[in-house]
């Protein structure tokens, strides 16, 4: 499944990501749903050969998926990926 399928399944569902940074640690927080919608594009992107990454983000593409509390977009890179 590659990683706008990811998107497309979970478009309709409650997710709400947060994402934020206390003592030099980086939070991620969501529901059941949000943290397997995070596994499933983390895994589409473990996937992709030809697209090195994708970033999602409460003021990037992928906001839908963001609390409005989330201070932090997400970066998914595959250093295997061939440009």
């Amino acid at each position: 499944m590659k990683t706008d399928d990811v998107c497309e399944k979970y478009f309709k569902e409650k997710i709400k990501i947060n994402t934020w940074i206390e003592n030099d640690i980086f939070f991620i927080e969501g529901n059941t749903k949000a943290l397997l919608f995070l596994s499933d594009l983390i895994r589409a992107q473990a996937m992709e050969l030809k697209d090195d990454n994708i970033c999602i983000g409460p003021n990037l593409s992928g906001n839908k998926f963001f609390s409005k509390k989330a201070k932090f977009g997400i970066l998914i890179h595959n250093t295997d990926s061939v440009k």
